[in-house]
């Protein structure tokens, strides 16, 4: 099973707009690990992303204002290639 496999066993059962769930803070620094590995040549996945944006940013500071504004400047310059 994939990491990704393995973070989605947890996920509920439908998954809708706004559906969320708890995953294991070691399975997500095992994602991060295994990303280093994929050779992606200037891109970061997700995880790289969120990772960098743990050390930016106090945890104890983030809202969901902050977290809309980092999404919006964000956008532009993500591209999901599956």
């Amino acid at each position: 099973m994939s990491m990704q496999g393995i973070l989605l066993a947890g996920a509920p059962l439908e998954l809708e707009d706004k559906t969320s769930w708890e995953v294991p803070a070691q399975q997500l620094d095992k994602l991060f690990e295994l990303s280093g590995h994929l050779g992606l040549d200037g891109y970061i996945t997700p995880v790289q992303a969120w990772n960098r944006l743990m050390k930016y940013f106090d945890l104890a500071s983030i809202n969901f204002g902050t977290l809309e504004a980092l999404r919006s400047a964000m956008i532009p310059h993500i591209k999901c290639y599956g």
